[in-house]
């Protein structure tokens, strides 16, 4: 009986192999990959939008810089990603803080940036057919 089974098995996996094959031939006929030609830059032609974004460089403010009328509220969520159990232990678990992700409270490439995070926010999720803001996604 278990001889039979995996005849079976085999034969099944051979035809799917060959249908799926046979498939695969057909419908790469009607499919069209062409090259994308990126054109070289010439010697008069202004610096592409790659070249601008690679001469930017990563360099985020220091929390101790914002501007005065913001400073303090600034400090105060520089303080609660470096030092969460002090500032804010009902929002984690065991001894997290939130460094252990976001390197150098957010700033730092290497982590979980928060550098930019707010121009991604509010972002709709298909999923829940809501829209999520920042302080939401904080706070979840």
């Amino acid at each position: 009986m278990k001889k039979n089974n995996i005849l079976f098995t085999l034969i099944i996996i051979f035809l799917s192999v060959i249908f799926g094959g046979g498939l695969a031939l057909i419908f790469s006929k009607s499919i069209r990959f062409s090259k994308v030609e990126i054109p070289k830059p010439s010697a008069t032609s202004s610096p592409s939008v790659t070249d601008k974004i690679a001469s930017v460089s990563f360099n985020p403010p220091q929390p101790q810089e914002a501007p005065p009328d913001i400073r303090d509220a600034v400090m105060l969520g520089y303080n609660i990603l470096m030092d969460t159990q002090k500032y804010a232990p009902q929002f984690v678990g065991s001894k997290m803080n939130c460094r252990n992700c976001h390197f150098e409270a957010g700033r730092a490439r290497n982590g979980v940036s928060l550098v930019g995070v707010g121009a991604a926010y509010p972002w709709y999720k298909e999923r829940h057919r809501d829209s999520i803001n920042l302080v939401r996604r904080t706070n979840d």
